[in-house]
């Protein structure tokens, strides 16, 4: 994640990326750069690209129930 206030870390995948990878490094990571960086995510918006785990329902849910911005 690339912000004004910083970047975020670099998450290491081994092996394939899945939709419930996604939505935990999304948890941890994603939601964890943010409070490290002392920024409410509820102020800017997330872009990913079309890529079938990002549009998931199980992800899309997710960003529904953190109230998250998403890029259309």
């Amino acid at each position: 994640m690339i912000t004004a206030s910083g970047v975020g870390c670099i998450i290491r995948i081994k092996g394939n990326l899945n939709k419930e990878l996604y939505m935990e490094i999304l948890e941890d990571d994603v939601l964890g750069g943010f409070h490290d960086l002392g920024l409410n995510y509820h102020h800017f918006y997330f872009q990913h690209d079309n890529d079938p785990k990002h549009t998931s329902k199980l992800v899309q849910q997710w960003f529904t129930n953190k109230n998250m911005n998403v890029h259309p």
